[in-house]
């Protein structure tokens, strides 16, 4: 895609802008949130904690007058019934949070006459404070047989006072409330405490009653039966949502983990947070609602409880009815206001990035129309090809100008090289030639009939040569220099072009003349490498491997200058490198001695020779094919005849590089037959 330089400025200022207004609304944002989630933080534990301890006094408070009640009747047997209904009525009376009052006595217990009594009062017009909105009844006579109910049953078998399970009173109250009942025994002593007027009872008998009543009575006292306090649940439902941030969920779990409060009716008496909580799967659910019942005050968060998404859970004990408070946030509420703090601050942003656009639009129009107009003329060229362009227009005084101002001048410079590049291409044309006969002649002076021997069964051998340029520095050659023994060579020459080609030509005659009157490899290259430095007026040097090969017991004599090492497929297929350099470079040196080494070739084995140009071949990229890619292929092809397998490496080597040769290429493969 094609950017004009007037959007490339945009975006070299507009696009780190932006990406430094995105870093600042990050940072904002964390900033927001952490804000955010410390502030509800707070809050909420403010507000759970508000309210615990509201419930706690006002339990506590039910409690200590059924408490109260039942010690003043252990204490005074002969209450009369209107005594009884006026009690009642005054414990309503005592707290708001009161919703009803009973006292239940055993059957007969209050009256031969009667089996059941258990005078009842009760906020008949929900929150009403007036003596006139309270109603009392006799249980026992107008609903129904209390004995089997937990209020009154716990209380008479455990001879301690004790607080209900949430339950629906039908029948008397017509709610779900939870109960406070606390047991009253017929005796004119409890435990050694002189008997208590009503005034004075109500008044001090606090410390005494927390002291005695959590204790059974002793042997001479007989149940007499219970005074109790309701708590209107419903009530509790209304009076948790004060202070409550809009959205948050307020609940209250028994001991149970009932739900005893929830903005769910549907919960309230009917869920359990634990199946709940096994419904939902999440393990951090589980944990939190571990630690809800451990008796400690806490935070955590919770997944998809009791809304979808993350909620913050902030709950605290109920001490004097081991219930526990909890508020409940969702994640999304406690980020709202964040969220309209970044939407602000974006709109802030998304503002300012337009004002910066709109300049640099108008900026880059002013400095990018003298480029415009240059752009037009280089068009015309290019499109055209007409050099006759004329300057036009006028250019400002500064590096555009200059621009122009080279432009045109390129244009003149170019009428003048078109004119030498004629020449020199009739030039070039002729030297072309004159490379094309040189690689003829360098061709000719390479061996490149095969089978070379026709007449010598015992082995076969091929070699390919391809030069990187139109003549080449890398050569190989063999002949006989007795009826058994073959001299086979491989050269490469440093460098390339026509100056390694003639290097190259003198090289090879050398060698050849050489190694043809010398009794090894070794001998031959010493005296080579003499006459090379002797005559040296150049900066070139050779690399080869000189071999003396016994084609009847598969013996190879040879001397390496410096040369890659060949690959031998031997005949359980496996591809090794038997030879070592014994020396270094040609031409290079003087008084270097040169060794010998052999190698027993075995019927079938294969020895493969190669130069670098194999090995340092190079993809589009610029990578090498190298040695470990050359073994592959090796192995790839072990199987195949012993030509196939040449010209196998020659095309694995050309396809690598497509075609376009870094460096001349050169293989030798010689096998013995038996």
């Amino acid at each position: 895609m094609k950017l004009s330089i007037r959007w490339k400025l945009l975006l070299s200022i507009a696009l780190p802008v932006s990406i430094i207004y995105l870093i600042v609304l990050f940072i904002n944002y964390q900033h927001l949130k952490d804000n955010a989630y410390r502030e509800t933080e707070v809050y909420l534990k403010e507000v759970v904690g508000h309210n615990a301890e509201k419930f706690n006094t006002q339990f506590s408070t039910a409690a200590q007058v059924a408490r109260s009640t039942a010690l003043f009747l252990s204490g005074h047997p002969k209450v009369s019934k209107k005594d009884l209904y006026e009690t009642v009525v005054t414990n309503v009376m005592q707290s708001p949070f009161i919703y009803g009052s009973c006292i239940a006595f055993e059957p007969k217990q209050y009256s031969r006459k009667k089996k059941l009594f258990a005078p009842y009062a009760w906020r008949a017009n929900g929150d009403s404070a007036q003596l006139e909105g309270i109603k009392t009844m006799d249980i026992g006579k107008e609903a129904y047989d209390y004995q089997d109910w937990q209020w009154y049953q716990e209380p008479k078998e455990t001879d301690k006072p004790s607080w209900t399970k949430p339950y629906f009173d039908e029948g008397a109250g017509n709610i779900i409330m939870v109960t406070y009942s606390a047991p009253f025994y017929k005796e004119d002593k409890l435990l050694g405490i002189a008997p208590l007027d009503i005034a004075a009872d109500l008044a001090t008998d606090i410390a005494v009653d927390l002291a005695t009543l959590g204790k059974a009575p002793d042997k001479k006292s007989k149940f007499w039966g219970v005074a109790t306090i309701d708590i209107n649940l419903e009530k509790l439902q209304q009076t948790s949502r004060e202070r409550l941030m809009e959205g948050a969920k307020f609940v209250i779990f028994d001991s149970d983990g009932i739900f005893i409060s929830h903005p769910n009716p549907d919960y309230i008496m009917k869920e359990n947070v634990f199946s709940v909580a096994e419904k939902l799967g999440h393990p951090e659910i589980k944990e939190l609602i571990k630690n809800l019942f451990d008796g400690e005050s806490g935070i955590g968060l919770a997944k998809d409880f009791p809304d979808p998404g993350m909620n913050f859970v902030v709950y605290a004990p109920i001490p004097s009815t081991q219930w526990v408070i909890a508020v409940m946030v969702p994640e999304s509420l406690i980020m709202a206001r964040a969220w309209r703090e970044i939407a602000k601050f974006s709109i802030f942003m998304l503002a300012s990035l337009a004002v910066i656009v709109f300049v640099i639009l108008l900026i880059s129009f002013r400095v990018t129309q003298p480029i415009r107009k240059l752009s037009l003329e280089m068009e015309e060229v290019g499109r055209s090809g007409n050099l006759e362009v004329q300057k036009q227009e006028k250019f400002p005084k500064d590096e555009i100008g200059s621009l122009a101002q080279s432009f045109h001048k390129m244009i003149q410079d170019l009428k003048d090289y078109i004119a030498k590049l004629e020449t020199e291409t009739k030039t070039r044309e002729s030297v072309e030639s004159e490379l094309r006969i040189a690689r003829n002649i360098q061709t000719s002076l390479i061996p490149r009939t095969f089978p070379p021997f026709p007449q010598h069964k015992e082995f076969d051998l091929l070699a390919r040569n391809l030069p990187a340029k139109y003549v080449a520095g890398d050569f190989y050659d063999y002949f006989f220099v007795s009826d058994d023994e073959l001299v086979l060579l491989i050269a490469d020459v440093s460098g390339k072009g026509v100056s390694s080609a003639l290097f190259m030509a003198v090289a090879r005659t050398l060698i050849r003349v050489t190694a043809a009157h010398s009794k090894g490899p070794a001998e031959a290259l010493n005296t080579v490498n003499e006459t090379m430095v002797k005559d040296k007026a150049h900066n070139l040097f050779v690399t080869l491997i000189l071999c003396y090969y016994n084609t009847k017991t598969g013996t190879l004599r040879y001397a390496s200058a410096g040369h890659q090492s060949p690959f031998l497929i031997s005949q359980d297929e496996h591809i090794t490198e038997p030879a070592h350099p014994t020396g270094t470079v040609l031409g290079v040196f003087p008084n270097i001695k040169y060794e010998e080494d052999k190698i027993n070739l075995k019927p079938n084995e294969k020895l493969i020779f190669y130069t670098d140009g194999v090995t340092d071949a190079r993809d589009e990229k610029g990578k090498f094919w190298g040695e470990e890619n050359f073994k592959s292929a090796l192995e790839e092809g072990k199987n195949l005849a012993f030509d196939k397998l040449c010209d196998e490496i020659v095309d694995k080597v050309s396809k690598y590089q497509a075609g376009h040769f870094s460096d001349d290429v050169t293989v030798v493969v010689l096998q013995r037959k038996y």
